[in-house]
């Protein structure tokens, strides 16, 4: 619980940083994050996609306060370009932008989160998932 406090407020007060803290992965990278022993949240976008602009200023957002939490070193957050890697697209059945699935250390199949793309929301499915 106290992780979910100290995110949500981390989320309420991060400001927009200079750097990402958000990995932008690609056919050659996507495979060693989803096995480096970590926890992987990724979103799959395009950048034509009208949800997934609107949708960027949220995610920056999460992986701000995700660095700054106590999760940083469990927890990563990335993306990848959906559009551009049909290949991994194809595999974890990815038919929309965004799409977002939970990769969890040690489980091989990911988590798809289905629910708000409002950062209580997505908090909230991290909480429930990872607690």
């Amino acid at each position: 619980m106290k992780f979910l406090i100290a995110v949500i407020i981390l989320a309420l007060l991060s400001v927009v940083l200079a750097e990402s803290n958000f990995e932008e992965l690609t056919d050659k990278t996507f495979d060693a994050a989803i096995q480096s022993g970590k926890n992987y949240l990724i979103e799959f976008y395009a950048p034509w996609c009208p949800h997934c602009k609107v949708f960027a200023p949220q995610w920056e957002k999460l992986a701000n306060a995700i660095a700054a939490s106590d999760r940083k070193d469990d927890l990563k957050l990335a993306r990848i370009q959906g559009n551009k890697y049909d290949e991994i697209t194809d595999k974890y059945e990815v038919d929309g932008f965004p799409t977002i699935l939970l990769f969890k250390k040690g489980v091989k199949k990911p988590k798809a989160y289905n629910r708000s793309l409002k950062l209580q929301s997505i908090l909230d499915f991290l909480h429930a998932q990872l607690d």
